[in-house]
């Protein structure tokens, strides 16, 4: 399922069992403390209408854009309006009917149904290929994407093979976590330093540190690991979150 933060509208993934019948979440991103239960989750099978509801507030975008843009075609209106006409030139008899074109009413109800479904299609194609842009514009559509099964990733990186393990070195205890990072953007893309938390029970964070990375950038398909150690880590602690320093991006690991 996913929750959604009602402040930046960031979304993450919890399974039935982490989110229970409520807990306390703190947004990554903005840092908005809320208590979340399993009627604010969006189910997967609503992806469907929130694709619509995305349509609908595409479309919602682009009639305030005419709005804003209203005012200046008046005004072009008015001074078309106050230029001196062009002389027009009277039609010879008996050539009026034959020049005038005929127009039907089913012509005119066609040609509105095809500019219709050229606008849509045009608007439903910006809509996939262009969801980073839409997504930074509208950062309240992220959450439709995200039901929809479509995820942006506006960083232009993403974890993987995350592993955490704590092990006893001269009855000391030592948390290791560990992982990789792939670039999945076109170009070169800067890698930020890696911030790792320890959760307790609650979701609550109790400790937090920071570990630099090998790489400084990535481009499209590299990737590099990191490694990082906490000596005696708190013995409540439950769950590690590895997310990047400076933005929300973040994967969650159980102990």
């Amino acid at each position: 399922m996913l929750i959604v933060c009602p402040s930046c509208a960031s979304t993450y993934s919890l399974t039935s069992e982490q989110l229970g019948d409520g807990r306390q979440l703190r947004c990554a991103k903005c840092r908005q403390l809320w208590h979340a239960t399993p009627a604010d989750a969006i189910p997967e099978s609503e992806g469907v209408q929130a694709q619509a509801d995305l349509s609908t507030s595409l479309d919602a975008s682009f009639v305030s854009q005419e709005a804003r843009e209203a005012p200046r075609a008046d005004h072009e209106a008015l001074e078309a309006s106050t230029a001196p006409a062009p002389e027009k030139r009277r039609p010879a008899p008996g050539r009026r009917r034959a020049d005038a074109p005929k127009r039907t009413g089913r012509g005119l109800r066609l040609s509105t149904v095809h500019a219709a479904a050229a606008a849509l299609l045009v608007a439903a194609t910006l809509a996939v290929t262009q969801r980073a842009a839409i997504v930074r514009i509208m950062p309240q559509t992220a959450k439709l994407y995200a039901a929809a099964g479509a995820p942006v990733n506006l960083r232009g990186l993403e974890f993987g093979d995350l592993r955490s393990e704590l092990v006893i070195d001269r009855d000391q205890a030592i948390l290791v976590v560990e992982g990789q990072i792939k670039g999945v953007s076109a170009g070169e893309t800067e890698v930020p330093k890696v911030t790792v938390s320890l959760r307790g029970a609650e979701g609550r964070e109790i400790y937090a540190w920071t570990s630099d990375v090998s790489r400084s950038t990535l481009g499209k398909g590299e990737s590099t690991t990191f490694r990082t150690r906490l000596v005696s880590p708190p013995a409540e602690g439950r769950d590690v979150v590895v997310r990047f320093a400076d933005r929300d991006s973040h994967a969650t690991l159980t102990r």
